[in-house]
Order: C-alpha cells, then structure tokens, then sequence
C-alpha cells in the first residue's frame, strides 16, 4: 500500500525512505539468520585435545569448517543476488559478498591446514579469519547505520 502511494516523479524522494526501509528489511531477513547460524557453528569448534581423541576431534573440526565454509558461501551468493538500489546500502551489500567468499576460502584454508596438521598455516589462517570477523563486524555497523537499527 506504502508502495503505491509512491507514484510520479514529484513523490520519488518521498518514497526513497519506504524503498529504503523495504531493502532493508530483506538485506536483514537475509544476513541474521545466516550469520546465526554461522555462530552456532563456530561455537562448536575447539582446541584439539592431545591424546587418543584427537585424531577424531580434529576430523569432527575439520567437518565443522567445512560446514562454515559452505555456509559463508551461501551468504555471499544470497548477498550477490539481493542487489539492493539503495545507493548507502548497495555497497555495503557488494563488500559483505566480497568478505563472506573470503572468509568461506579462509575457513577452508584452516580445514586443510588442521587436516595435514600444518600448525605454522594454521595460525596464519586462524589470524586470517579473525580479521575477517572484525571487518564483518564493521560491515553490519555499517549496514545498521544505514538501516537505522540498533
């Protein structure tokens, strides 16, 4: 109803707020439950113990990354095609696809290094994805911002 009350030229900068708002509905209903699940995974993973069991702990974390991995990229093909309008909020959506297939790469990297126990690749990747955390982080302040959300 909102939307087509938004007719004609003289209404257009009226209506880029609603259109806004719209977007940004979608672009949350698309990353929260993503990066919801995406925690959940994350909190399963662990240090691996030494000992008998940590043969078989490296293979359940070594699973778990992979499942991030796969996660990660279903976000940035879901960020890829919500190609917002919005001119605040369509770069925003462009650098967190960009991130989210970066990150997806890093968790794999950190797969294959705890798979060939590679420890010195490990930490770098490790190091890697915490940096890619915090710039997530930084994206989705930005994208509140924009969205006027807390």
């Amino acid at each position: 109803m909102a939307r087509a009350a938004c007719v004609g030229a003289a209404l257009a900068s009226a209506c880029a707020p609603i259109d806004r708002a719209r977007q940004c509905e979608a672009f949350a209903e698309a990353v929260n439950p993503a990066l919801a699940k995406i925690e959940a995974q994350t909190k399963s993973l662990g240090r691996v113990p030494s000992g008998a069991d940590a043969g078989r702990t490296a293979l359940a974390q070594i699973q778990h990354l992979v499942e991030i991995a796969e996660s990660y990229e279903a976000l940035s093909k879901t960020m890829e095609a919500l190609e917002p309008t919005d001119t605040k909020l369509k770069p925003v959506a462009k650098d967190m696809a960009k991130l989210y297939g970066k990150t997806a790469k890093t968790a794999r990297s950190i797969a294959r290094n705890v798979e060939k126990s590679q420890l010195k690749a490990l930490g770098g990747a490790s190091r890697r994805l915490e940096r890619q955390k915090r710039e997530q982080d930084t994206l989705v302040k930005r994208a509140k911002r924009i969205c006027k959300t807390k």
